[in-house]
């Protein structure tokens, strides 16, 4: 007879798991929020130069982060034909 639950065990990373995943985000997000302020810094221009930089910083940076990471998942679902699991790009 078939069990009606599933058992999912958990999954406790290394130290070196940890140390990669926290790089590769430093490595991601110090630029993108870097280039962001920078952006927005002539859109903001009307609000306080430490106002600016907190919007930017902690409002649109992870935002557009976030959108960025997820973004091919958008548009490869968004195609006529369906999801493609064989061509990475949506317009082949």
């Amino acid at each position: 007879m078939e069990s009606k639950y599933i058992n999912i065990k958990v999954h406790r990373p290394s130290s070196r798991e940890k140390t990669f995943f926290l790089f590769a985000g430093v490595m991601t997000r110090v630029p993108l929020t870097i280039f962001i302020e920078q952006y927005l810094e002539s859109l903001l221009s009307g609000f306080s130069v430490l106002l600016a930089t907190v919007i930017s910083v902690v409002i649109f940076a992870p935002s557009v982060e976030e959108l960025s990471k997820a973004y091919p998942y958008f548009i490869d679902t968004a195609k006529p034909n369906g999801p493609s699991s064989t061509s990475p790009c949506a317009w082949d």
